[in-house]
């Protein structure tokens, strides 16, 4: 499988100038060049909503290059992937609400979340998160009410769509 990635990943590079030029004359490019681009915007969508360390820039990037090829994406396994990744953290956060790391690691990937071409299922990390709220957040906004776990904290609650007292 790695020789087939390989592959497939030159075979776009190579050729992603001539897809974009016969894109934009109206012309459809061969097929073996859309199924590459396919394969490899995929591939490194996926792989890049998965890494722990989200880079946000990186994500829009691939995104707007899927865009401009015309590349259908496989929103499913992406919104899986995503999904996944976050719960992960979220899980993490609930098991060790005090890691302000954490919290911001999650506040970043939340923020992809206007961008993305599918709508993400944030049922499981709505639940740890207004789990949180109830028992967690009401203590550290007593002890330090202006303070950066506190903002950060609101602010994922804001992009979860729960409503802070």
């Amino acid at each position: 499988m790695a020789d087939v990635e390989t592959y497939c990943h030159d075979l776009y590079e190579d050729h992603a100038p001539l897809m974009r030029f016969l894109k934009d004359a109206g012309i459809p490019p061969p097929r073996i060049l859309y199924n590459a681009a396919e394969f490899v915007l995929n591939t490194n969508l996926r792989r890049s909503l998965e890494n722990r360390e989200l880079n946000p820039k990186a994500i829009k990037a691939l995104l707007e290059e899927a865009r401009i090829e015309g590349i259908t994406l496989d929103l499913e396994i992406l919104e899986y992937s995503f999904r996944k990744n976050i719960n992960q953290i979220g899980e993490e956060i609930f098991k060790n609400p005090e890691d302000l790391s954490l919290l911001k690691q999650l506040d970043s990937a939340l923020g992809l979340l206007p961008h993305l071409p599918f709508k993400v299922n944030l049922g499981m990390i709505q639940n740890l998160f207004y789990d949180l709220l109830q028992e967690y957040y009401p203590r550290q906004r007593e002890k330090v009410p202006h303070s950066e776990w506190v903002r950060i904290f609101t602010s994922l609650c804001a992009k979860l769509s729960l409503l802070v007292h």
